[in-house]
């Protein structure tokens, strides 16, 4: 009997601490909404001021506009911190809402690439598309499917001096498993474990333009197991790096 009464006391216990933490988390994470939603306004008046100064000031020196760019720079580093911030937040609270739907991957990816295109900046990197001909349709949120996407072939662009950065995909069982590959600077084995955690930092003795938040990638990762998949990785240092994840195949009308 006593042993019995010692136990029920133990989980209950256990219970009311696991219930503290869940609040605390939820607390956390409710803060952390509020605070990023409020510094966004003054920070896009911020970008938006100087971006208009360097425009209408046509008597500015040199120095001057380097240092209105910074600036400006500057803020979009800090307004891109603050979105992941809100999408962590949202996450980890439970109120991260996915509109899932039958996508047509083939073009999110011609989308994608699009976009990160104007960051080769003249570079001797080569984007390449690799899509069997026949794809079926996945079931996903098409805006956070595209959110994944940008980060990862992104996140090759900035790692990779020469070579190629290819997007691919094959079907799994009841599964597309999509991949980007690169030929970059690839990832040391004692740091596959962490690749995916909050606010980890590999180089940290990169630039600002290469560091990044230190969030994309545990976002990203987390936005593909909402919509049921997994995200992993594949990398030998300086051999270059392919980040590989799951999305489910459904039925359904394309989109």
């Amino acid at each position: 009997m006593a042993l019995a009464i010692r136990n029920a006391r133990l989980y209950r216990q256990a219970a009311e601490a696991r219930a503290e933490a869940e609040e605390a988390n939820r607390t956390k994470s409710r803060f952390l909404a509020n605070v990023s939603h409020e510094l966004r306004t003054p920070l896009n008046a911020i970008i938006n001021f100087s971006w208009i100064l360097g425009q209408e000031l046509p008597t500015l020196t040199t120095d001057h506009r380097n240092l209105l760019q910074r600036i400006e720079q500057s803020g979009h580093y800090l307004l891109e911190l603050i979105n992941s911030i809100l999408d962590l937040a949202k996450i980890e609270a439970g109120h991260m809402d996915l509109s899932l739907e039958r996508i047509n991957l083939a073009a999110v990816v011609a989308e994608s690439i699009r976009m990160v295109e104007g960051m080769l900046d003249g570079s001797p990197v080569t984007l390449r598309v690799d899509l069997p001909a026949e794809l079926p349709e996945i079931q996903a949120d098409r805006a956070r499917l595209s959110q994944v996407l940008l980060n990862l072939l992104s996140n090759s662009v900035k790692f990779t001096q020469q070579g190629t950065i290819t997007v691919s995909a094959e079907v799994t069982g009841a599964f597309l498993t999509i991949h980007v590959a690169d030929s970059g600077m690839g990832i040391e084995a004692r740091d596959i474990g962490r690749i995916f955690s909050e606010f980890v930092q590999l180089d940290p003795d990169a630039d600002r333009k290469k560091r990044g938040t230190g969030l994309g990638l545990p976002i990203s990762a987390r936005l593909v197991q909402l919509m049921g998949g997994r995200m992993w990785v594949n990398s030998e240092k300086g051999s270059g790096s392919v980040f590989s994840f799951t999305v489910p195949i459904s039925g359904g009308p394309a989109s």
